[in-house]
């Protein structure tokens, strides 16, 4: 069954799903954005904080680590000042080493007026050199 955009439902799935970035620094961040969001501008928003958290987990120092959650520092809060209700926190889950990568997921929740949503979309691997 098609939709108003001439696409099943399928294919605008897989269409507003994945995307794969590659980042060589300290940190190899694997950006795994997998999420399906109700339209373009919603894409963008997600984009963008992408970016942001990517800039963020390269510089380490810019991290709070306790208890699961990392709590971004005074600066980067203000950088992602423009997110309206933006909560500041990111879960992570920890994974055992393995060819001596660590691995990390990353999930994160923003909060907007009208709504909350929550993507999964970041792994960091470790590198330890």
């Amino acid at each position: 069954m098609k939709n108003k955009t001439g696409l099943t439902l399928i294919e605008l799935v897989v269409a507003l799903g994945i995307g794969v970035i590659l980042l060589d620094s300290t940190y190899e961040v694997l950006l795994k954005g997998i999420a399906v969001l109700n339209n373009a501008y919603s894409m963008q928003r997600a984009a963008a904080i992408v970016e942001s958290q990517m800039e963020i987990i390269c510089s380490s120092p810019s991290l709070y680590a306790e208890n699961g959650t990392i709590e971004f520092s005074p600066e980067i809060k203000e950088k992602l000042k423009y997110l309206q209700g933006w909560n500041g926190t990111i879960n992570i889950s920890d994974y055992p080493e393995r060819d001596g990568l660590k691995m990390i997921e990353v999930s994160l929740t923003w909060q907007e007026s009208t709504r909350n949503e929550h993507f999964n979309l970041i792994t960091l691997r470790k590198n330890e050199k």
